[in-house]
């Protein structure tokens, strides 16, 4: 059957679709088209339309498919409204529709700006943007978005933990948690049932400050910013700022 098929492929009377692991080796010359994330070819997933509704829908119909007969509205509309309202932004930001793998960080990045809006911090929202646009746009700028990201939560963390500071830095709101610690606690409990201790943000707020090696030039760790740092450090910023932003450590009594 394989061989068949594979001479009528070569004849022009059949085609012939492989689909493999990605970490498959394939021989040069194997294939006629190979598509994938590293290649010139790739699926659509909106099938080239530009409309957002239709672009919704289509996505719609992906990810819930006969899901869709369970909701109330019996045909998977209330899905593709929400995701109309993802999608029309995005579309004008970048240009494009989100990938599959970008939609549930596209949410987190807007819960975080929603977080700093909501709390009167309209700078460290702007830098969120920034940060995803230098980040994810059609010309990344890795160094660029990491400088965003950091100053998003200086912007949140600074007034909160160094009201008094005259020049505030994400590296000495980090150290303050750390000699601070005793002051604070978490909104969430640990295993006693006791609010947990703010260890787990100060080690963040140091893997964030810490991991900008590009902010001085000549010293023996300084090194570029690469683009999967960069995009980390972009979603932790998010995760910050709707942690501390969102009063989840708090000062104790």
């Amino acid at each position: 059957m394989v061989e068949s098929l594979c001479l009528q492929a070569l004849a022009g009377q059949a085609v012939l679709i492989t689909v493999t692991s990605a970490r498959t080796p394939l021989l040069p010359g194997w294939y006629d088209v190979v598509v994938g994330a590293t290649t010139d070819w790739a699926l659509d997933l909106y099938g080239g339309v530009d409309d957002v509704d239709t672009a919704a829908g289509i996505l719609a119909e992906a990810l819930t498919g006969d899901l869709a007969a369970l909701q109330p509205e019996g045909d998977g509309q209330r899905t593709a409204a929400a995701l109309a309202l993802l999608l029309g932004p995005w579309r004008a930001l970048h240009g494009r529709f989100p990938s599959v793998v970008e939609l549930p960080f596209k949410q987190a990045q807007a819960r975080a700006k929603e977080v700093a809006e909501s709390s009167g911090r309209f700078a460290a929202s702007e830098r969120l943007q920034k940060a995803w646009i230098a980040v994810y746009g059609r010309h990344p700028d890795p160094g660029a978005a990491y400088r965003h990201a950091v100053a998003a939560v200086e912007d949140v963390a600074c007034p909160l933990f160094l009201p008094r500071d005259a020049s505030p830095t994400l590296g000495k709101v980090r150290a303050h948690l750390a000699n601070s610690a005793h002051k604070y606690a978490m909104v969430i409990s640990d295993s006693n049932g006791a609010p947990a201790s703010i260890d787990a943000v100060t080690a963040l707020v140091g893997l964030l400050w810490h991991g900008q090696r590009d902010r001085h030039e000549g010293g023996p760790t300084s090194a570029p910013i690469t683009q999967e740092a960069a995009e980390h450090a972009v979603h932790l910023a998010c995760l910050l700022v709707t942690t501390i932003g969102g009063h989840a450590v708090r000062r104790l009594p």
